[in-house]
């Protein structure tokens, strides 16, 4: 676990754009929290700081660095009132979906996000974001994301939904059912239109997704 920091400043507010341009970091893709003391956001100042997820194995482990960095801040600056600082916000967030961002962060979704995608290609990755983004539960992901289709033309949406559509007529049919003399006649994006609209499909940039 990488040991917790003490903050180097101590801000009046908090402006999530300053403090992310203020990082002298490289811009990669590494997940990251930023959490503040909500002791001291409620009472008119900040304390807080970046976490990179990839330090800690776990939510768990996570929590237990933020509730030790509020130790420290206790330590640094004191109490009030005989108030320990013990709660926090998430004022910020990178890399991962915005979904699984609030102020009161479930962390657990968060590390169950990052086991899920870690293997997978970009293009994979990029499908599972956004079903997660749609609303969607990880775990029917497997079961209804479909493939990427429509070749180099992955933001229009009327030939992926063809190229959907001829695709998986053929998984289930031989290609010798259609009599040649018709085969350039089947309208295949009429056939995935109707896909889209009766609402069993959706798409998000060539990826396609059955409903149920």
């Amino acid at each position: 676990m990488k040991p917790a920091t003490i903050a180097v400043a101590r801000a009046s507010f908090y402006n999530p754009t300053t403090m992310l341009r203020s990082r002298i970091v490289a811009q990669d893709t590494e997940p990251r929290v930023y959490i503040a003391s909500l002791f001291d956001y409620n009472n008119g100042s900040h304390l807080g700081r970046w976490y990179d997820l990839a330090d800690y194995d776990d939510a768990k482990e996570l929590l237990g660095a933020i509730y030790q960095q509020l130790k420290q801040y206790d330590d640094l600056y004191g109490v009030e009132l005989n108030q320990p600082r013990e709660e926090w916000s998430c004022h910020d967030y990178e890399n991962f979906p915005e979904r699984l961002y609030s102020e009161g962060m479930d962390f657990a979704k968060v590390y169950e996000y990052l086991a899920a995608t870690a293997e997978m290609d970009e293009d994979r990755k990029e499908a599972y974001e956004a079903f997660i983004e749609d609303g969607n539960e990880p775990e029917h992901f497997s079961d209804r994301y479909q493939g990427q289709f429509g070749g180099d033309a992955s933001y229009d949406e009327e030939r992926v939904l063809a190229d959907y559509a001829e695709t998986t007529w053929l998984e289930c049919h031989s290609a010798d059912e259609i009599p040649s003399a018709l085969k350039g006649y089947i309208d295949w994006t009429s056939l995935g239109r109707d896909y889209r609209l009766g609402g069993d499909v959706w798409t998000s940039n060539g990826h396609v997704f059955t409903t149920r």
